[in-house]
């Protein structure tokens, strides 16, 4: 084989890359520019949006914030809870996005990488509304 031959594969190669890189990241800035033009539905939870509420949630749990700060729901689980910044509630070890809709539903949305011990990863999307 020519040495010609083989800078001419060297060289096409060079473009699939460049040609491979340049459509990944249009692809990716397309989704983002798709989830930053989504309009926004609610606004970011506060402390004083869920202090002394219980909320039943669309998939059959609920979750009581306490006014001093603690938590309890129906699986059980304990604890302390805490809005770190507005938008993001904090119930023991983990933390949610969560947005108040103009009616006073919550909405909670994360994706899940691995639930743990033989589970699977899952898309979680919940929607709140205050219960007794």
């Amino acid at each position: 084989m020519s040495k010609d031959r083989s800078g001419d594969r060297d060289m096409i190669a060079r473009y699939l890359v460049l040609a491979a890189a340049l459509a990944c990241a249009a692809l990716c800035s397309a989704g983002a520019f798709a989830q930053f033009a989504a309009p926004i539905e609610g606004r970011p939870v506060t402390a004083k949006d869920i202090s002394g509420k219980k909320f039943c949630w669309n998939n059959g749990n609920w979750i009581q914030y306490g006014a001093d700060g603690r938590f309890e729901n129906n699986r059980d689980h304990h604890g302390g809870w805490w809005v770190v910044r507005p938008g993001v509630i904090k119930v023991g070890e983990s933390e949610r996005e969560v947005e108040v809709q103009s009616d006073g539903q919550l909405h909670m949305h994360w994706y899940r990488l691995r639930a743990g011990k033989g589970t699977k990863s899952h898309d979680m999307d919940l929607w709140g509304t205050t219960c007794n």
